[in-house]
């Protein structure tokens, strides 16, 4: 998982065939990393059909 400034990120799951884009802009912000992770552990992950 690779986390940009300004709250993107792109995650890879080889093992899903899955890859995640979030694109946003909110730069300059130390916790920016925060809103797409969570996004990606509480929500894409789980939603995932084994």
């Amino acid at each position: 998982m690779k986390i940009g400034n300004g709250e993107q990120l792109l995650a890879i799951v080889p093992a899903r065939a899955l890859v995640v884009v979030v694109a946003a802009g909110n730069y300059n912000d130390p916790n920016d990393w925060q809103v797409p992770d969570e996004v990606l552990r509480h929500f894409v992950l789980p939603g995932l059909k084994a």
